[in-house]
Formats: structure tokens, sequence, C-alpha cells
């Protein structure tokens, strides 16, 4: 569970950002006690892609991160790529609920 009135940050990379900079940011975040998870945006690799499959594993991981957490709500930084998957999920795949979106 999380400390009392923090919400989970998701921190979602883009496809050419080291591993570094999102742990980066998270220890940044966790300094000030939000719970961050970082995690690199899918589909790294030189493989064919759908457009679909990463803002669909975005979802996956917040759900994750939502139930690891007891959380009902979950801020969301993302960056190039990683920022469109998120996009995609609060605005298509019910994400926002939960981002405080509307």
């Amino acid at each position: 569970m999380q400390a009392a009135g923090s919400v989970p940050v998701l921190i979602v990379g883009g496809l050419v950002e080291p591993q570094f900079f999102l742990n980066t940011l998270q220890s940044s975040l966790q300094s000030r006690a939000s719970p961050s998870s970082p995690w690199p945006c899918p589909g790294r690799s030189r493989a064919p892609r759908t457009s679909g499959s990463r803002p669909q594993a975005v979802a996956a991981e917040a759900r994750q991160v939502l139930a690891r957490t007891g959380s009902k709500q979950l801020d969301v930084v993302g960056h190039s790529e990683g920022g469109l998957a998120l996009r995609f999920f609060i605005k298509n795949l019910g994400g926002a609920p939960w981002s405080g979106a509307t």
C-alpha cells in the first residue's frame, strides 16, 4: 500500500530513451514521497509493431500499478511515444477515471 494521500505515478518512456532517465525521474518523485513506477514504452525492438499494442500494454501496466498500490487514482508522465500511448489509454481505453481526466 502507499502512503495516505499520495497518488502513484506511472512514468512511460519513449522508444529510444535509456532506462537511466526513467530511473532518475523515479528517484526525484520518490524523494517527494510520490510512489512511482518507471516503465519503458513497449516495442523498442525493430520488430513490426501494431498501433494498438503500446496503449494496450500501458493500460495493463496502469491496472497493475493500481492493484499493487490500492489506489483509485493514477498520475501519469509520458515522454515522446510513451506520451502518445498514455493519451490513447486515457481517451480510448478507459483510463480517464483513474487519471482524473474528463
